[in-house]
């Protein structure tokens, strides 16, 4: 009677260690999930956006601050002058400004008959 009472209270040690590796394997498996699905998005789409910052120059059509429309007068290594009206021109850091889409042609959006 009290043999089998002291062998099932011995059993519980391995459980543990089994809890603790299940446990672990938990962690890193949502941690490789939220890389997958969080981290590398973001540092894809923060790639894409200084390689197009880098590539304004002069010219180019851009969208400041909440959705001011300009034209790039003059580019330097960190700011853009960029021309918002005729004759007004402000001076912004080159990450707060994007680059214009080109518009769809018109024959595109047309259904054919």
């Amino acid at each position: 009677m009290f043999i089998s009472e002291a062998y099932a209270q011995a059993g519980n040690t391995a459980t543990t260690a089994d809890s603790l590796y299940s446990f672990l394997f938990q962690v890193i498996a949502i941690l490789f999930i939220f890389y997958l699905f969080y981290f590398r998005p973001m540092l894809k789409k923060s790639k894409e956006h200084q390689k197009m910052v880098d590539a304004l120059k002069k010219g180019d059509k851009v969208i400041i601050g909440d959705g001011i429309l300009g034209k790039v007068v003059n580019a330097n290594s960190d700011n853009l002058e960029v021309e918002i009206a005729s004759n007004t021109t402000v001076t912004v850091l080159r990450q707060s400004a994007k680059a214009m889409p080109e518009p769809a042609p018109a024959n595109q959006n047309q259904k054919k008959k």
